[in-house]
């Protein structure tokens, strides 16, 4: 069950039987990440050879044979060649599509030089942006490619959660004290780090381990969908606990506020 497109949030496989919903022990009927009807989420996957021909659709989970399905615009995605062989077929995300699907449950269907590739399922929902549904995370890469992971910087990817709350913080504090002979204090240095914590339902196994390292990026970011109330998430750290079968609750925690003191720096003068 090894994802073909490892560092997205959003896994494919060539296998149909690895999805989370077609696992023994599943309800038949698919839980569906997130995702804006007007962009979907989006997904890098690596070929070493070919991408010559390159389409996609999206497919009803339930009834794949037979079913509903909606044929995307091929020109919405990019295919560009990776430095040393192998090629990249990217939806970024950064616009519109030009075909928006139903609201709904959806599998995409990546098909590259006939190889089919077969996404977790998605639950695709209308964006307003301003509703508490809107609320995204959003993780930026501008790192270079390592190991075949992402194939070029400047790659944003998106999480909207089900259902979120704001937990309580944790409060660090780093305190250095150096005196002479005498008990004078000669250095003093404070460190106070307020940790502000977002708990998360609903995350399905799959995505644990990009969230594991999504501290990795160069910028994790949460926000409304205007973007007008935004919290910028410096040093990300995340933990999960079982929430039921095949779903988990997450707790992401970051720097809220640091400040530091040294009591040899001199005095601010108020004017």
């Amino acid at each position: 069950m090894i994802p073909i497109n490892p560092g997205n949030i959003l896994p494919f496989y060539n296998v149909r039987g690895f999805l989370r919903h077609k696992l023994p022990g599943t309800d038949i009927t698919p839980f569906g990440i997130r995702a804006a009807n007007k962009r979907l989420l989006p997904f890098q996957v690596f070929v070493p050879s070919g991408a010559g021909v390159v389409t996609w659709e999206l497919i009803n989970p339930v009834n794949p044979v037979g079913g509903t399905g909606t044929a995307m615009t091929a020109g919405n995605l990019v295919v560009s060649q990776q430095v040393g062989g192998g090629f990249w077929v990217s939806w970024r995300a950064t616009g519109n599509l030009t075909t928006q699907p139903a609201c709904g449950f959806w599998e995409i269907w990546l098909t590259i030089d006939g190889v089919l590739y077969y996404s977790e399922t998605i639950q695709v929902f209308e964006v307003t942006g301003v509703s508490v549904e809107d609320w995204r995370f959003k993780f930026d890469n501008e790192n270079a490619d390592k190991g075949k992971v992402l194939n070029q910087i400047a790659y944003r990817q998106y999480f909207y959660p089900t259902v979120w709350a704001w937990d309580r913080g944790v409060t660090d504090r780093e305190v250095v004290r150096e005196v002479d002979g005498y008990g004078n204090i000669t250095k003093s240095f404070t460190r106070t780090t307020a940790r502000f914590k977002v708990e998360v339902a609903d995350i399905p196994d799959y995505c644990l381990p990009f969230f594991a390292k999504c501290g990795d990026n160069s910028l994790v970011t949460f926000s409304d969908g205007t973007e007008t109330d935004l919290v910028e998430m410096a040093n990300t750290e995340f933990e999960s606990r079982p929430q039921g079968k095949g779903l988990n609750i997450g707790v992401f925690t970051f720097d809220a506020e640091v400040e530091s003191f040294n009591g040899c720096q001199e005095n601010f003068v108020l004017s």
